[in-house]
């Protein structure tokens, strides 16, 4: 299991925010993502979209006061061939 944890401080509290989170392993010939969890502190859905580019994007959206923030992403990732 992979996991990311993001805690996010802001000075000022903030009214409204919009968070993308870009970084996740692929599934490749050499590993296949079995399992995805998002958690985040402020309680709000999560949703995954592929960008203009191509990538893949999972986004928060909040209309809620704070000035801190946690995430944290957990996947599971199983080897291919592994030795």
């Amino acid at each position: 299991v992979i996991t990311y944890q993001i805690h996010n401080h802001y000075p000022e509290v903030v009214t409204e925010g919009i968070f993308d989170f870009m970084v996740m392993p692929c599934n490749d010939d050499s590993q296949v993502v079995t399992e995805v969890n998002f958690l985040n502190s402020l309680d709000e859905m999560v949703f995954q979209y592929k960008n203009v580019y191509g990538f893949d994007v999972t986004r928060l959206r909040t209309d809620k006061k704070f000035d801190n923030m946690d995430f944290t992403a957990k996947v599971k990732v199983r080897k291919r061939n592994a030795i």
